[in-house]
């Protein structure tokens, strides 16, 4: 969906308002802006690019083997990663990935060493359950 940023004055405080939407259309935006008492300019009125994909979703999509365009941007990454985790085929590559690097040194950092062979899945059950020991220590301490 289009992004536009709209310049303006609020309708009751007269102060600048720089503001993006996403909407259908630059008439959908304007009425959201309207909706938020701004008094557009409309010459001053940008369509922004698409935010391009993070670095994150394109590693986890290559990760699954998906195939997608260099200029895919964030939200159509993340419909494509969502469409694709609903099929049982990325189910089951997605249930037998590696850990990340984050995952790995969080881990580490909390005292442990990482067993050859787990799963991204089961590290994630397992940091889960370390912040959850970490919080129930903490609780008890304060009692």
């Amino acid at each position: 969906m289009p992004r536009f940023q709209l310049t303006g004055v609020g309708r009751k405080t007269l102060r600048k308002r720089v503001r993006v939407y996403e909407a259908d259309d630059l008439e959908h935006a304007l009425q959201l802006a309207f909706n938020d008492e701004t008094i557009v300019e409309v010459a001053q009125t940008k369509i922004l690019p698409d935010i391009p994909a993070s670095e994150n979703q394109v590693r986890y999509a290559t990760e699954l083997g998906l195939q997608f365009p260099k200029t895919i941007s964030k939200k159509e990454m993340s419909n494509l990663l969502s469409d694709a985790l609903k099929q049982e085929h990325y189910q089951r590559i997605n249930a037998q990935l590696p850990p990340t690097e984050a995952q790995i040194e969080l881990v580490k950092e909390k005292g442990f060493s990482v067993p050859t062979g787990i799963t991204r899945r089961k590290m994630v059950a397992w940091i889960d359950q370390i912040i959850e020991d970490e919080y129930q220590e903490n609780f008890e301490d304060e009692s």
